[in-house]
């Protein structure tokens, strides 16, 4: 019995060794899931990326032409990457759910119109994703408002849990950012600058589809009152960091803003978020 125990902590050791690898060197994780396969006699996960493994097939198999030529066309963006396993195929879970709620939010609209909004562009690869769907569906227009400071996180704007992302995303560029996503110039509208200074008039009066992901509660909180009010009744906001603990109070702020408004409210095992109005 005492062999069997030892035997089984030590195939334990080299579990969590190969998980540890795994997670930390995302250019080797193809090759650990054939090695994976082999160990252990099974078929390797159909998507690893963002923390989560799964066998079950991925959504995105059949059709979704538009996210697929989208996946391809990313990998040629200019960008900074934030963090372990940013990578496009560890993102692409990610990346459905934003081009799914695109499609769900003109499924259900009776509008050829599409006015979206998001707060927390970056690099623009999820702007990318909303606008390559868009622009697949069957719309007469479609329209993008973007706000970004494109600089470093300010300490006084964050909570005490927050203060860790103090200087996050100092490298950001705008420039970059219209690089990055210029097959959809004419589709875009800039709002470069700090939420909630640039939350005015110059924002649209009625929008169907807001994503938000500004790492902070305090913002998040702000882009919700301004913008919540404006969303249509067939409206959906995507949440970016709702379910991830860094960000715990930015899932605080966002149950309490919806614990008295009507809608539903859907996390997601990638850590976003689905609020359907």
């Amino acid at each position: 019995v005492g062999g069997h125990y030892s035997s089984q902590m030590a195939d334990l050791g080299r579990f969590q060794l190969l998980r540890r690898v795994f997670e930390r060197i995302p250019r080797l994780q193809p090759l650990l899931r054939e090695v994976n396969g082999l160990i252990t006699r099974r078929d390797p996960p159909t998507f690893t990326g963002w923390l989560m493994t799964t066998a079950h097939q991925v959504p995105w198999l059949d059709g979704w032409t538009a996210f697929k030529r989208a996946t391809e066309e990313v990998k040629s963006f200019e960008r900074v990457r934030h963090g372990v396993g940013d990578t496009v195929d560890a993102l692409k879970w990610r990346h459905w759910n934003i081009a799914f709620s695109i499609h769900h939010v003109v499924n259900r609209s009776e509008s050829s119109e599409l006015v979206a909004a998001e707060c927390g562009v970056g690099d623009g690869m999820s702007s990318h994703f909303a606008s390559a769907q868009a622009l697949a569906e069957d719309l007469e227009t479609f329209e993008l408002h973007l706000y970004d400071a494109w600089t470093g996180m300010r300490s006084e704007v964050l909570t005490d849990r927050e203060q860790p992302l103090t200087g996050a995303y100092s490298e950001s560029s705008e420039e970059r950012t219209r690089h990055n996503l210029a097959a959809y110039a004419s589709n875009l509208r800039w709002h470069p600058g700090v939420i909630p200074e640039t939350l005015d008039e110059t924002a649209p009066l009625s929008l169907s589809w807001l994503h938000i992901d500004l790492n902070s509660s305090a913002a998040t909180s702000s882009a919700l009152e301004f913008f919540w009010p404006r969303l249509t009744d067939q409206g959906m906001i995507v949440f970016d960091d709702y379910g991830w603990a860094l960000y715990e109070d930015t899932r605080i702020a966002v149950n309490e803003f919806f614990r008295s408004r009507p809608g539903t409210l859907l996390p997601l095992p990638t850590g976003q978020a689905f609020y359907f109005r």
